[in-house]
């Protein structure tokens, strides 16, 4: 019996970009989006579980990226949209934050309201592992 497993298989997702700032090293006048970087543990080839999130301002012309940290990263993304998240007042959910999991509006109770809220941040091997988890924990609850 053998295993294949693996790290260093990463996903990023962007959430926005930054008022342009002058960029450090290409000196262009550049907009840098914000991006998570998440690295996943695989087993045969499959990332089943995340070990590791970076936060990254990244120049799109030169490459140049600038790690952040989750509290900044949390800032930013209340200074780009107020709305979605709590109108930049202490009273607003952070993604991080406990109670709602999933990172679901407190207003649908926790369940993400459709497939783009739920599978958000996932690849597409990731999605279709989803679903037939999904599919097969719907069928073994009707067989009872």
């Amino acid at each position: 019996m053998f295993f294949i497993f693996g790290f260093g298989s990463q996903t990023s997702k962007k959430y926005g970009s930054m008022p342009e700032q002058l960029c450090g090293r290409c000196r262009n006048q550049v907009a840098r989006p914000i991006t998570k970087v998440t690295s996943w543990f695989s087993l045969f080839f499959i990332p089943l579980i995340p070990y590791k999130s970076r936060y990254m301002l990244i120049c799109p012309i030169c490459s140049d990226d600038r790690e952040v940290d989750r509290f900044e990263f949390d800032e930013i993304l209340r200074n780009i949209n107020p709305e979605a998240h709590g109108g930049g007042s202490s009273g607003g959910k952070t993604m991080g934050g406990s109670g709602s999991g999933w990172g679901a509006p407190a207003s649908q109770g926790g369940k993400p309201t459709s497939d783009a809220e739920k599978y958000a941040g996932k690849n597409a091997q990731q999605i279709a592992f989803l679903k037939k988890m999904e599919a097969a924990e719907r069928a073994a609850t009707e067989k009872d």
